[in-house]
């Protein structure tokens, strides 16, 4: 069989140009975060580049923990000493860079060039870290979807390379599902219990306030009145005309009740700031909150775990449609159970057990 070489050759230099390009960007893209953190300096980055890979690599101790003492049990340690872990290394951290910070403040004179220069080059090479570490999550999910799918042939020099078989089918996954764990518990005491709630309150009201704008201009014959007159203003078909007179008249609507909100948000703001002022308050509503942030975040995966055991064993009783529906759960059944963490969320998730 003759291979046209036209062809051949521009696919070639088509897959190297692409190639080239994602190399040059990669390296832009470096230097940009190599810069970004030098100029924010160590004591001023987020630490989140060290600090996950050490939690990850802490977390993953706890595969040792034996399968014979029980699936409820062995969940509860495992989340449970998940969440010590990081609370550990990032309140550690915390402590760290508090010194440091009180440290430069109490200086008095400008600091040595020596010591300067320490905290600006570690501070770029904590921010390659984070690109770095965000490039190897991102890269190990798209190859763990690839994989699941069956389509590893398109790239049989990653998927036979010892990077993949050794590391990233093993732990591409956890990764992932445990740098999202941490944000979010770093995002919980960032933000506060009380701070949530209000926040949570006030996108609650604006949603209530939308909804009512629109009942209202249908309900109230007051407000159908100025949409009516608005319709009939405007010289277009009488059912698009009206339509847009409805529109109006509740986005008006809307926005009153928005100003009303704001408002609101004012005075809660000041109030929260005037609850906030207090350290310890302060530390004791963010420890609340990333325990309430992370317990939610544990039982929605949990819930996707139930979905997803679903899709795999009764969606086929939907039929032609449900038997596609169930090979999809099973591709992502494969992804979730090819790392060890979330592999134990799905495999000992107390709902599917009560459940089952």
């Amino acid at each position: 069989m003759k291979i046209p070489t036209a062809n051949f050759t521009a696919s070639i230099c088509a897959t190297s140009t692409l190639f080239i390009v994602a190399i040059v960007l990669a390296c832009v893209v470096a230097v940009g975060a190599f810069i970004y953190g030098v100029i924010r300096r160590l004591s001023r980055m987020s630490w989140a580049g060290l600090q996950i890979p050490v939690i990850f690599g802490l977390t993953m101790l706890l595969r040792f923990v034996p399968a014979a003492m029980g699936s409820s049990l062995r969940f509860s340690i495992t989340v449970g000493g998940f969440f010590a872990i990081t609370v550990c290394v990032l309140g550690l951290g915390a402590l760290i860079r508090r010194a440091i910070r009180k440290r430069e403040d109490a200086r008095t004179d400008k600091p040595k060039a020596a010591a300067l220069a320490f905290d600006r080059l570690f501070g770029g090479i904590v921010a390659l870290f984070d690109w770095l570490l965000l490039a190897v999550i991102l890269s190990g999910v798209v190859l763990s979807v690839v994989w699941a799918a069956g389509a590893e042939k398109v790239l049989p020099v990653v998927y036979e390379s010892a990077l993949w078989t050794k590391f990233l089918k093993i732990f591409a996954y956890d990764l992932f599902y445990v740098s999202f764990l941490v944000l979010v518990i770093k995002g919980g005491y960032r933000l506060g219990m009380i701070k949530g709630i209000w926040v949570t309150l006030a996108f609650a009201l604006t949603a209530v306030a939308a909804f009512g704008a629109v009942y209202l201009t249908i309900r109230w014959s007051f407000l159908s009145g100025i949409a009516v007159k608005i319709g009939a203003a405007i010289k277009l078909n009488r059912i698009i005309a009206d339509l847009i007179g409805y529109l109006i008249t509740s986005a008006i609507c809307f926005l009153v009740f928005f100003i009303v909100i704001i408002l609101l948000t004012v005075v809660g703001n000041l109030i929260v700031k005037g609850l906030t002022r207090s350290p310890v308050f302060n530390a004791i509503d963010g420890c609340v909150s990333s325990v309430l942030f992370f317990a939610v975040t544990v039982v929605v995966s949990m819930g996707v775990g139930v979905g997803i055991s679903y899709l795999e064993t009764g969606a086929s009783a939907l039929g032609e449609y449900g038997e596609t529906f169930a090979k999809i759960g099973v591709q992502i059944r494969e992804i979730l159970t090819s790392s060890f963490f979330r592999g134990v969320i799905y495999e000992c998730n107390p709902l599917l057990l009560l459940l089952a």
